[in-house]
């Protein structure tokens, strides 16, 4: 039986879930799917990198020939302080995404696979805001990258064809942060 074992010990990004999945397949191949599946004006790219003596692949997601990941909020590049000629990224509902996701030339599978975790986390989203989870819109989540990640991922599995998935707990760790919400930065509350 082929088990698939991921350590969620440094998190659980879509990028490195993908990155990780894609070391165990054929690169090529599944590059030239993801990029032909009618994600319009958007391109996934591999590459390899060594950073601190340690070699892996990294992953990058171009919406309409920009980087989306400077779209969002990773470090310091809240919306203030990006460049003006980028935007930020659309938020998109619940239906928005399904919609996009229905019209790929993917399986089955990998079409219901994306939508469930779409679905799962739009139920997340709407336990936390006390929303339904059709009035859930998605700001980072929403985003091309969010959608390629989750999209990648679902397509490497079935590449891949695991029996069984097993994952160590996830590292999710503490503190606070600066986030994009409803289109606008925020700061957690003072406690």
């Amino acid at each position: 039986m082929k088990t698939l074992y991921l350590d969620c010990g440094m998190g659980a990004a879509g990028d490195m879930l993908t990155a990780a999945l894609l070391e165990l397949t054929d690169q090529t191949t599944f590059l030239n799917t993801i990029n032909s599946l009618g994600l319009s004006d958007m391109e996934i790219t591999a590459k390899n990198v060594t950073q601190y003596n340690i070699t892996g692949t990294q992953m990058a997601v171009k919406f309409q020939g920009i980087e989306e990941e400077s779209q969002d909020i990773k470090g310091n590049s809240l919306p203030e302080q990006m460049p003006k000629n980028v935007k930020p990224a659309p938020q998109r509902s619940v239906s928005e995404i399904e919609n996009l996701i229905k019209k790929l030339k993917v399986s089955e599978k990998v079409i219901s696979d994306t939508l469930a975790v779409y679905r799962l986390l739009a139920e997340a989203e709407g336990a936390v805001h006390g929303r339904n989870v059709t009035e859930i819109h998605f700001c980072s989540l929403g985003t091309m990258d969010a959608i390629a990640d989750i999209l990648s991922v679902s397509l490497l599995l079935e590449m891949i064809t695991p029996k069984k998935i097993i994952a160590s707990p996830v590292c999710v760790g503490y503190g606070y942060g600066n986030i994009l919400h409803n289109g606008r930065a925020e700061s957690p509350p003072n406690l």
